[in-house]
């Protein structure tokens, strides 16, 4: 029950919240390979976004040692539960400490949020909004990677110092995280779903390529759980024990989204939302005939959202 009203609570003060950002501009450029892309961190930042990526690595190697698939599993219930419990098998000791009485061991009680939260700055919450609607309206992973390298200089050049930490830190985990997971796709070792491996869905469900710049993984990528663990965590972790665990439960949060990336059916109004979106972000999906003779491309995704329950765009004409 904690575990819901969390992620309800995360989603309402995201949307509720989008306005403190319409200031700060979304605009990306594209460039080099996502492997090739490099960023620049304070040493205590870099150190955490590599060891959480470390932890990922090893985390999918231990399940495909144990031959673990979730491509045969068509429901999001059953993909959620056996992630679960599969990382609770990895972890036990650290699984029963932090949760033995909820399903979720990623879930924080909801009090601790709500006190960590009102201890963020204003343009902490500004910075921390803006990456979670660049993870969400990025058009890959690419794409994603350069915007958070323009937020990074940002923070770096216009947040006070003593406020950078914290989301410094998330783009360090997503920046690193994301490279890992294409880094595990590339070997041929990544988990896989039907949400995850285009290749594995129905035909009428499947999406195109995305112009070759992203695998498997390029459009999953809603990262609020993540983002949001990271910035109500403790900036500067103290001790082993406790930095260890830390990067355990990062860890484990960023790989759960991107198993479960799409695995969440959208109602019509969270697809009006995408829509609206689309048509602010990506004014060249809005124009006409963009979708096809008579189509938007935005109107043609929304079509397919309100039949298929998923945001899949753009579409192909």
């Amino acid at each position: 029950m904690k575990s819901s009203a969390l992620f309800l609570s995360l989603v309402a003060l995201f949307l509720n919240s989008c306005a403190q950002t319409d200031s700060i501009s979304l605009e990306c450029c594209y460039g080099d390979s996502i492997s090739s892309l490099s960023i620049d961190f304070p040493e205590n930042v870099e150190t955490f976004g590599r060891s959480v990526s470390l932890e990922i690595r090893n985390v999918v190697s231990k399940m495909v040692d144990q031959g673990l698939d979730y491509s045969a599993k068509h429901d999001s219930m059953e993909i959620n539960k056996s992630f679960i419990a599969n990382w609770r098998a990895i972890y036990p000791q650290f699984a029963f400490t932090r949760a033995k009485e909820v399903n979720n061991p990623f879930a924080m009680d909801i009090e601790e949020f709500v006190a960590k939260y009102q201890m963020l700055t204003s343009i902490q919450i500004d910075y921390i909004n803006k990456i979670v609607k660049t993870c969400s309206h990025s058009k890959s992973d690419k794409d994603l990677l350069e915007c958070l390298i323009k937020i990074n200089n940002e923070i770096c050049s216009l947040v006070p110092e003593y406020e950078q930490e914290r989301l410094l830190r998330i783009i360090s985990v997503l920046f690193y995280g994301i490279q890992t997971i294409h880094e595990l796709e590339s070997e041929g070792i990544m988990l896989r779903t039907i949400y995850n491996y285009p290749e594995l869905q129905s035909p009428r469900l499947k999406s195109p390529a995305e112009n070759g710049n992203g695998t498997s993984n390029s459009y999953c990528r809603s990262f609020l759980s993540t983002v949001w663990t990271i910035a109500i965590g403790e900036p500067t972790p103290s001790g082993e024990i406790v930095a260890s665990v830390i990067t355990i439960v990062v860890a484990g949060i960023l790989l759960y989204e991107v198993v479960t990336c799409n695995s969440q059916t959208l109602s019509e109004i969270d697809c009006i939302e995408k829509y609206n979106d689309c048509i602010e972000y990506y004014p060249e999906w809005a124009r006409v005939n963009s979708g096809g003779m008579g189509y938007t491309m935005c109107s043609r995704c929304l079509e397919f959202c309100l039949a298929q329950k998923q945001w899949d765009c753009p579409r192909p004409i």
